[in-house]
């Protein structure tokens, strides 16, 4: 009898449940989401965002429609019948153990093969990645991990020295010198796939995304704790703030320790609680603190 149930427990429970977050550098599709356009899927962030499912048998379904993901006419596009030949390899999203997915510029469309006119390949880096349960036509999303929340934890930032304590065990997706992107994460908001930004005329705090500034890259240092972007500047947290940033350019003020990533996201002494808060005409500067009209977001961690 124990060894039926676990037989049906595996069964059940033999899928991954992801989303999508497009990877084109120099382009308007860098850092993009999936977005569903009628039935096909199309890079954009103003629609129903696609929730992937992948079966064990490399069928692939949208929890959102409750339909099949399938290829047809190179397109990819939602289905009534499934279609086996997905996988995920290297992070990525690959069909056929290939990774040939592109745009279409003329509506932003996917295809397998990329050969409309002007096409541009594409990485589809899977993110938020967990244990689900099998997709079936029309069957529910039902994850057997905890969601992700973007409510205000209960970590604050208390160290006037900036000598947070930090996690005592570093976690094992912490590689020193390995350089990392953050996107923001809050779906159904404006901030969803939103790239983090460092703007040269205010480098103490950083920007989730605007017309401004490069898209901010960071590493872990030494300690596994505090992080540096890519001119090997420390990254600060404010204590009085919250605002995340740039240490002082001039003084010996170190980088902030207690950051580390959970579950693909960046956390600050194991919890999280950032904030996309109004710092001008469409603008938003970063914090980890809660903020007149600010929006609570998640900052996921994509490895460049």
């Amino acid at each position: 009898m124990k060894l039926a149930i676990l037989s049906m427990i595996a069964t059940t429970l033999a899928a991954q449940g992801f989303n999508i977050i497009t990877i084109r550098s120099g382009s308007q599709y860098q850092y993009q989401g999936l977005i569903l356009n009628n039935d096909n899927v199309v890079v954009g962030s103003k629609g129903d965002t696609v929730d992937f499912v992948l079966n064990d048998d490399g069928t692939l379904g949208d929890t959102a429609s409750k339909k099949w993901l399938t290829i047809k006419d190179s397109n990819f596009v939602l289905s009534d019948k499934s279609q086996d030949g997905f996988a995920i390899n290297n992070g990525q999203l690959v069909y056929q153990s290939k990774a040939n997915f592109g745009v279409c510029p003329s509506d932003n469309h996917i295809e397998y093969g990329v050969s409309c006119e002007g096409g541009l390949g594409l990485v589809l880096k899977v993110v938020g990645q967990k244990t689900v349960d099998t997709f079936t036509t029309g069957s529910s999303y039902t994850s057997t991990t905890t969601s992700k929340s973007t409510s205000k934890p209960t970590s604050t930032c208390t160290d006037d020295n900036n000598s947070g304590s930090g996690p005592t065990e570093a976690p094992s997706d912490v590689v020193p010198g390995k350089k990392f992107t953050l996107v923001a994460i809050h779906s159904g908001s404006q901030f969803q796939y939103t790239p983090i930004k460092k703007v040269d005329s205010h480098p103490h705090v950083f920007s989730v995304g605007g017309d401004e500034g490069s898209n901010l890259e960071v590493s872990f240092q030494d300690d596994k704790t505090s992080l540096v972007d890519s001119s090997g500047r420390g990254i600060n947290l404010d204590s009085q703030t919250g605002e995340l940033g740039n240490v002082a350019p001039f003084g010996r003020a170190p980088a902030t320790p207690g950051f580390s990533i959970v579950d693909g996201d960046l956390a600050y002494n194991g919890g999280q609680g950032w904030s996309a808060c109004p710092s001008g005409e469409n603008k938003y500067s970063l914090a980890l603190s809660e903020c007149t009209g600010g929006t609570g977001i998640a900052l996921k961690v994509i490895y460049i």
